[in-house]
């Protein structure tokens, strides 16, 4: 774009080179609709078979896109026209508007250092030839600052770079100043006038200021000091026209080594950037008075914007320029798109809708047609499907031969019908008689299924308590002591007798012994709690409890645990020879099953074991193992002793 601009005197071709989006969209809709036409023109029928979904599926459909094809491409075309001509002229406009006004804004530039130059220079040459720091020497300069409007701060200094005086804004150090610095050393060496570039005033490193340098002679004509004025740029915002404000035309004001010295909103904060380092003018710039673009980089602050500008350098070395956002013309033509495109939508409606029009009285008919066919019923009692008034002879025709077929579908229709009543009629009496028997075979196989539920359960639950009985004890037995065999993890048991119980039954009578039963029976199966378990009713007031993978240490704190909550349950037992409550008396034996071992053995030792416990005033716990008997009475558990796995 910018190689391309560059060469522009005019912008007669700005529009090719620099279209918007809604131009490239207009261009896209142009190229996709002119492929789409001559697919459909030069397309045979097998390649349309494959690719029909490009084309509508009614001939309604087809026709509005026919018309719509024909009148949407000439509109595009003129619109795309428009665009062009209307971006062209703008552009030359706004060409033309910046090329007059960079030359009277360059004039008041070269005006306003001239007037700055021209004061500083007459009151350079009233100084004193012997310079020296004094009072007078600062006296003198004030009295130069105060008649010398426009500068921030002057400042006096000899041959060696030493501060004589300073006057204006700003902290001014008498100190000496670097001799080599540019506006010192030139005029130093020249004995002209200076205009540096873009500086700052000693003591002051944030104000952005130029220096104007003049030499201050003897009556040889020998140097012997420099009077130096820093001024400001802020003139230069009054010097831009209403004409450039309105048309969102700022300037740019740089040095002679590329810094900017001013720049405007538009552009935001430029200031002391090295345009020429970062070519973000450079490289577009075609000479003065010429037609150019440039784009900010993306390193600067803000978003990457395109602008259009124009050059001009001044007197002194410095160059303007005139700038111009892309954007804000792209806004004013997009306004001029909007109001051409909705003239050309209108005309663009208008003519859909005549086409609309004409392709409903193709249509109607066809659709008519359609929605007999749809609402055929042979069932239905109606008049003959006749075509619309003004259908062609082509429909009419189609119309006569439908009513013929529908006569003959309505007579074969008939037959059928009867034919179907009769077979309905004993297919129904079928399906009768399967249905009952299917439901009377399902509630039949049901029965059974609850009654072999019962016996599997009746076969393992004793009647009175409703834990495992004594069949079922032995075999969950079995396949524990096969699992702790594989596994090599001990297997413990705990026979459970009621004390006293005979006497219980006869004191309080065989209904109250089978409640305490029962109750003793919930007690023990919620001690035991794993569901891996057994808890099984013996025999009599017996029962016995299988734990898998439970060492001697964790059978005998399940062991107390249940004596414990049957004594807790407070049945009375006055018959009782110890204790006026129920209690209980356990056995307890744990073993690791070998291959010569069996599980009767387990059962004779905790036999032993609750034996034991009845022996020694009953309500407690004992055990007994292949090498030592005792009594477990009160359960204490130290920090080291195993626990039982949950």
């Amino acid at each position: 774009m910018n190689q391309t601009l560059s060469q522009l005197e005019t912008s007669a071709a700005f529009g090719l080179y620099w279209p918007t989006w809604l131009a490239v969209a207009g261009i896209a809709v142009f190229c996709l609709l002119g492929l789409y036409a001559g697919f459909l023109f030069f397309a045979d029928q097998r390649l349309m078979a494959r690719f029909r979904f490009l084309l509508p599926a009614t001939l309604r459909g087809r026709i509005m896109l026919s018309i719509t094809l024909a009148a949407m491409l000439p509109t595009i075309s003129l619109a795309l026209v428009l665009m062009e001509r209307t971006a062209n002229e703008r552009l030359n406009r706004s060409a033309d508007l910046m090329k007059s006004q960079v030359t009277n804004f360059a004039g008041m530039a070269d005006y306003f250092l001239d007037q700055r130059i021209t004061k500083l220079e007459a009151s350079a040459a009233d100084i004193d030839l012997d310079i020296e720091a004094s009072p007078e020497a600062q006296q003198s300069l004030e009295q130069i600052y105060l008649a010398s409007p426009g500068f921030l701060s002057l400042l006096l200094v000899d041959t060696d770079g030493l501060a004589i005086a300073s006057a204006g804004s700003g902290t001014m150090n008498i100190e000496p100043l670097p001799v080599d610095t540019g506006y010192l050393r030139k005029p130093l060496k020249s004995g002209m006038t200076f205009l540096s570039g873009i500086t700052h005033p000693p003591g002051n490193d944030v104000t952005t200021t130029a220096a104007i340098s003049i030499p201050v002679k003897d009556n040889t004509g020998s140097v012997t000091g420099m009077l130096v004025g820093y001024f400001s740029f802020s003139g230069f915002r009054r010097m831009q026209s209403p004409l450039l404000t309105r048309s969102n035309i700022e300037p740019i004001l740089l040095d002679g080594n590329g810094k900017v010295l001013y720049s405007g909103k538009s552009v935001g904060t430029l200031m002391s950037q090295d345009l020429i380092d970062q070519s973000l003018l450079a490289e577009s710039y075609a000479g003065d008075d010429k037609l150019f673009s440039f784009t900010r980089p993306a390193s600067d602050a803000g978003p990457l914007r395109r602008y259009l500008a124009t050059g001009q350098t001044l007197r002194s070395g410095w160059r303007i320029y005139l700038i111009q956002p892309l954007e804000g013309l792209e806004r004013a033509m997009l306004g001029e798109y909007q109001v051409a495109l909705a003239w050309l939508g209108g005309a663009l409606i208008i003519s859909i809708c005549l086409a609309l029009a004409m392709v409903s009285g193709i249509s109607g008919p066809l659709e008519s047609l359609d929605r007999s066919l749809r609402e055929f019923d042979l069932n239905a009692l109606r008049n003959r499907t006749t075509p619309p008034a003004a259908a062609p002879l082509e429909v009419r025709s189609i119309f006569k031969h439908l009513g013929e077929l529908e006569e003959r579908m309505l007579s074969t229709y008939n037959r059928l019908r009867k034919a179907l009543t009769q077979g309905e009629k004993l297919r129904g009496e079928l399906i009768y008689v399967i249905s009952n028997r299917e439901k009377e075979i399902e509630t039949r196989t049901e029965e059974l299924k609850e009654a072999n539920s019962t016996l599997e359960r009746l076969s393992r639950e004793d009647s009175l308590t409703g834990l495992a009985n004594r069949r079922w004890f032995a075999q969950f037995l079995t396949q524990t002591w096969r699992s702790a065999l594989r596994d090599n993890k001990a297997i413990s048991i705990l026979l459970i007798d009621i004390d006293d119980f005979k006497s219980y039954n006869d004191t309080y009578g065989h209904q109250k012994g089978d409640d305490c039963l029962k109750l003793v029976a919930q007690a023990i199966h919620r001690t035991v709690g794993r569901a891996s378990d057994l808890v099984s009713r013996y025999g009599g007031e017996e029962f016995v409890v299988v734990l898998g993978d439970t060492p001697l240490e964790g059978a005998l704190q399940i062991a107390e645990q249940i004596r414990a909550a049957v004594e807790s349950l407070h049945i009375p037992h006055k018959a009782a020879k110890f204790h006026r409550n129920i209690t209980l008396s356990i056995g307890v034996t744990s073993t690791l099953p070998t291959h010569d071992s069996q599980p009767e053995t387990i059962l004779i030792a905790a036999d032993r074991a609750m034996y034991n416990a009845k022996r020694d005033g009953k309500n407690r716990v004992a055990f007994s193992t292949a090498a030592r008997t005792g009594t477990y009475q009160s359960l204490i558990v130290s920090n080291d002793a195993p626990t039982r796995p949950s």
